[in-house]
């Protein structure tokens, strides 16, 4: 999909000129001669994760050593509620200017909390948006030079297993913030992957995080270590679903 999907788009000014490679020809088996930096701090500090999120990622860091990568901690970065909040300001904002009329005229179209979500836009001014967009730049640049001594950074996806739907509100994201959203902020490439089940057969997930446009190593690492575990072909148990 990402073959197909990648490249410039000359109908949208935003889209980068940027050579589109192989995917799929980058993918292979180890990870040798690649540097991967462990954000700590977002995970222990900033917004701590549960303990069983935190130790299916030590694991798995111990796994990525067994394929060849060289694991180093990442230095201190400006705290996590930087990145949410310039985030959730943007995005808020942004949200509201796009869908105003349609919420005034008919605010039924909307689910409940998507309707609370994107109300709240509608609360922040011209000069909160403008300083948030600020505050990202400097942030893009603080997390680009951060990078610059390793290939990948690898960190949970979120701070506990997976939810069930009910147990998801209209601001659980506030209480329980994603350790994706930094990275929506900054524009780096990201992906998910299973790093285990808890003891309620729920599943824990971690993220690689690349650098822009490199998707490639981003993909190389999430297939190797996919394939050093079992954890993509597992699944909860039908009694743990039903329960």
């Amino acid at each position: 999909m990402l073959q197909v999907l990648a490249g410039h788009d000359p109908l949208d000014p935003a889209s980068a000129r940027v050579a589109v490679p192989d995917y799929a020809a980058g993918l292979c088996a180890d990870l040798k001669g690649m540097r991967i930096g462990v954000l700590r701090q977002f995970y222990e500090a900033d917004s701590p994760a549960d303990a069983d999120v935190v130790q299916a990622l030590d694991d798995a860091i111990m796994v990525l050593k067994d394929l060849g990568a060289t694991i180093v901690e990442m230095p201190r970065l400006s705290p996590m509620q930087d990145y949410l909040a310039a985030a959730f300001v943007m995005t808020r904002s942004e949200a509201y200017a796009i869908h105003e009329q349609a919420l005034q005229s008919q605010p039924g179209l909307f689910g409940s909390q998507a309707r609370q979500r994107i109300l709240m836009g509608g609360m922040f001014t011209a000069a909160d948006y403008v300083q948030a967009m600020r505050r990202r730049q400097e942030l893009v640049t603080e997390f680009a030079a951060a990078m610059a001594g390793v290939d990948l950074v690898v960190l949970p996806t979120v701070p506990t297993a997976a939810p069930s739907m009910g147990a998801i509100g209209a601001h659980t994201l506030m209480e329980k913030p994603l350790y994706t959203t930094p990275f929506n902020l900054t524009g780096s490439p990201a992906m998910s992957v299973c790093s285990g089940f808890n003891s309620e057969h729920m599943p824990l997930s971690l993220q690689f995080v690349g650098r822009p446009f490199d998707e490639t190593s981003v993909l190389r690492a999430g297939d190797a270590y996919e394939r050093a575990t079992q954890w993509r072909h597992a699944v909860p148990q039908p009694e743990s679903v039903a329960a």
